[in-house]
């Protein structure tokens, strides 16, 4: 049987709530305590969840073995490092932290105390883009186009910690490099803080990115797209559906000559298309299950805390290019 692993979700905002929900319905956990520093929302969703409102941060770590941090982000480091040194696992949400110095700390804490530390990169287990990570060559040229509209939380972050730091992390983990160089331009629309923001990453085996984020749009977009040798992914991380277009093998010759001869050929004939959507439990009860597997020393494709570092390096580069 599936021992049943205690766990305490810290903050249960928005995000939060989702994570507590999906907890107390898993096989593999035991959702024992929430703490949020509104004690009333706390109170609120403990009841709604059949679980216990912890009275202090303390409480809620003292109640489990492992601990999901989803408070804002400038209260990850704390949260995560005081669950670190109680010798509790953690799952940390994204970004890991909003400073490079504090990500650096929780990552040594963790390995020095031999505890997992993963964070909430969750587009990694999207249906749409899971089956793909390790299966398909280097990209050598990667778009996304992540769009949103405004809503009255993660206000405190810009549209870069907000909604870009998904594609920074899905660019890297599928490049397979940090970039070296970065480019971006961001703008202040409707908040204090860039709303929309573009940024384009040269990596060191050449491949270029070129990613836009934006939380004042009428349309909620979330398009990944990855060209490769021969191959075009498109994924669309909304609908958890993707296409993946590969040259037939064999026609690259006869698709020469097409061309050479002046006809617009019929791609049909030259590409081999299928659907990419792999069946499964969504994609945070995913990263709950491989945060699990990972605890228990299994095989897992968790996000480390390591990975963490790079994406966080990545956006304080594309912030800084931006300033």
């Amino acid at each position: 049987m599936t021992r049943r692993m205690r766990v305490a979700v810290i903050g249960v905002g928005h995000l939060g709530s989702r994570h507590a929900e999906r907890l107390r319905a898993s096989p593999g956990f035991d959702l024992v305590a929430v703490y949020d520093q509104n004690a009333e929302r706390a109170a609120k969703e403990a009841a709604r969840l059949e679980t216990h409102a912890a009275s202090s941060l303390d409480a809620a770590i003292e109640a489990a073995e492992a601990v999901v941090v989803a408070t804002s982000t400038s209260a990850h480091f704390p949260a995560a490092d005081a669950a670190l040194k109680a010798g509790r696992h953690v799952l940390v949400e994204k970004p890991i932290t909003g400073r490079v110095s504090e990500a650096d700390a929780l990552v040594e804490r963790a390995r020095s105390a031999k505890r997992i530390l993963q964070v909430g990169q969750v587009d990694r287990f999207n249906p749409a883009l899971r089956g793909l990570l390790g299966r398909v060559p280097k990209p050598l040229f990667v778009e996304s186009h992540r769009l949103a509209s405004l809503v009255p939380r993660n206000l405190d972050l810009d549209v870069v910690q907000d909604l870009m730091v998904h594609d920074l992390d899905l660019t890297i983990a599928f490049v397979g490099e940090e970039p070296e160089h970065v480019d971006a331009v961001g703008v202040p629309v409707l908040t204090g803080r860039v709303d929309i923001a573009n940024a384009r990453l040269h990596f060191p085996g050449g491949t270029v990115a070129n990613l836009t984020a934006s939380r004042v749009s009428r349309e909620r977009v979330r398009k990944f797209r990855m060209f490769l040798p021969g191959v075009y992914v498109s994924a669309d991380c909304a609908a958890g559906t993707g296409t993946v277009a590969r040259l037939k093998p064999g026609t690259e010759g006869r698709l020469h000559e097409a061309l050479a001869s002046g006809t617009a050929p019929s791609m049909d004939e030259f590409l081999d298309v299928r659907m990419e959507q792999v069946a499964g439990p969504d994609a945070l009860s995913m990263e709950h299950e491989q945060f699990r597997l990972a605890i228990l020393g299994e095989p897992h494709t968790g996000v480390s805390g390591e990975d963490a570092q790079k994406t966080l390096r990545a956006m304080v580069a594309v912030e800084t290019a931006m300033a």
